[in-house]
């Protein structure tokens, strides 16, 4: 018996018959669903575009956060309307002609602060802002201590010199209020007086003293200041300018003039230009 193997087929590896393998696929021929993928994508980016679009608007553009209620309270004599005005007008019109001001975010309350206490330099001042579109603003005024004049011009400040409003002169608030008249070099340095404190205690001392030590010497009408603030007049209403060094014993200077007063010069006093009494036992006049 012969044995006659069959002829084994033969197979065919040819690129036509395997080209839809994935095993014999040329490398970067793989594809599955890329089409789809890059439009879903284009969806979801547009998405996230409307959505940031819509909500950067309505927290930027919306009624709901623009700032509407102003609520002002105040101690003292400024105006609060007049506050409001100023709060107003700080907050009208755009940013880059765009966005309004008034915008609940983009109002920096510390900017509206020193906005407010440029123009009226307050004792006390806090400015607050809540959700939605409230603003409220608690204020202080400084008090009055003095009438300072310089150039002309006539303001009320407090006790550490800082400015608070122009004020005119009139025998009730000459009469209430201590007068300061610089006639030096201008010391108005945004809103503050540019000098030493201790000049103030000094003015307070010699009223003090004056009121209930010295009841002799007349009326003082305003206090003198020149360039040397170791240095300071009395100008007495109708009379002489009386010289006093703030370095010295004020007691003693004034327990000076008071002598000068009442036993030296008498009737004479009122008739002299100036007296000088800042130096120890000395006294010089004209």
């Amino acid at each position: 018996m012969y044995f006659s193997p069959k002829k084994r087929k033969k197979i065919d590896y040819g690129l036509k018959k395997y080209k839809v393998n994935p095993l014999f696929r040329k490398k970067g021929n793989v594809q599955f669903g890329s089409g789809q993928s890059f439009n879903a994508a284009k969806y979801i980016l547009a998405g996230v575009l409307v959505i940031t679009g819509g909500l950067a608007w309505f927290l930027l553009f919306s009624n709901y956060f623009r700032i509407v209620n102003i609520n002002i309270n105040g101690q003292g004599s400024i105006d609060r309307q007049t506050v409001r005005d100023s709060v107003s007008q700080e907050l009208n019109g755009t940013i880059i002609n765009l966005i309004p001001k008034n915008n609940f975010f983009l109002l920096k309350q510390d900017v509206l602060y020193d906005k407010l206490n440029s123009i009226y330099n307050f004792g006390q001042l806090s400015v607050k802002k809540s959700l939605p579109g409230t603003l409220d603003i608690n204020y202080e005024q400084r008090d009055y201590k003095y009438i300072w004049t310089e150039q002309g011009e006539n303001y009320y400040i407090d006790n550490f010199g800082y400015l608070i409003e122009k004020t005119g002169l009139d025998a009730t608030n000459t009469a209430l209020y201590r007068h300061l008249e610089n006639n030096g070099s201008p010391r108005i340095k945004g809103n503050k007086i540019d000098m030493d404190e201790a000049v103030y205690a000094s003015v307070d001392t010699a009223a003090r003293l004056l009121a209930d030590k010295h009841q002799n010497i007349p009326p003082v009408e305003k206090i003198l200041i020149d360039n040397d603030i170791n240095n300071f007049k009395l100008k007495i209403k109708d009379g002489p300018e009386v010289i006093i060094n703030l370095q010295g014993d004020l007691d003693k200077q004034l327990s000076k003039l008071e002598v000068l007063i009442t036993e030296k010069l008498k009737g004479d006093f009122m008739k002299k230009r100036y007296i000088d009494i800042r130096f120890g036992d000395m006294i010089y006049y004209q």
